[in-house]
């Protein structure tokens, strides 16, 4: 008997439309002939992730331990589901995915960015290093501030969630 379940891969990758691109793989490998039912049945949903896994302590001996900040974001394309949306502990939906995608490379990833590039002109050998100098500290957040402007104009973001 045939599986006619809709399914709903979700790649969570640091990458902007990482299941499209995986997608974009599977289909390389799967048989024209089932494409036309692969559309119909098969998701492939887009998410945006947000979770930073530091490094371990160096005190800390145990190669095998993960920790994670306690900040944690999931948006998914919802209308990329096939079938019904799952109800999943976490998972935020949304129609405009690009929004979420571009606050986190304006914001987050800017910041880091501005604070690498800053840091190594000035000698620092770590973003820490580098972030807890006042000077790279003050443009860093500056920056962070014009960027926020910019999708909070652009998306409608609530200027306190920046």
């Amino acid at each position: 008997a045939a599986n006619d379940a809709p399914l709903n891969p979700i790649a969570c990758e640091n990458m902007a439309s990482g299941t499209t691109h995986l997608k974009a793989e599977v289909y390389k490998h799967l048989d024209k002939s089932l494409h036309a039912k692969a559309d119909e049945l098969v998701g492939f949903v887009d998410s945006a992730v947000d979770r930073i896994v530091p490094p371990a302590e160096a005190a800390n001996d145990d190669p095998l331990e993960v920790t994670v900040e306690s900040f944690s974001e999931w948006i998914v394309d919802e209308q990329q589901f096939k079938g019904d949306i799952p109800n999943i502990a976490g998972m935020e939906k949304t129609n405009n995915l690009m929004a979420f995608v571009e606050r986190k490379l304006f914001t987050l990833n800017t910041g880091h960015c501005i604070t690498a590039y800053l840091g190594c002109l000035k000698g620092h050998r770590t973003i820490r290093e580098a972030i807890e100098d006042p000077s790279i500290h003050a443009e860093v957040k500056q920056a962070m501030q014009e960027s926020g402007e910019v999708l909070i104009r652009r998306y409608g973001f609530d200027r306190d969630m920046q």
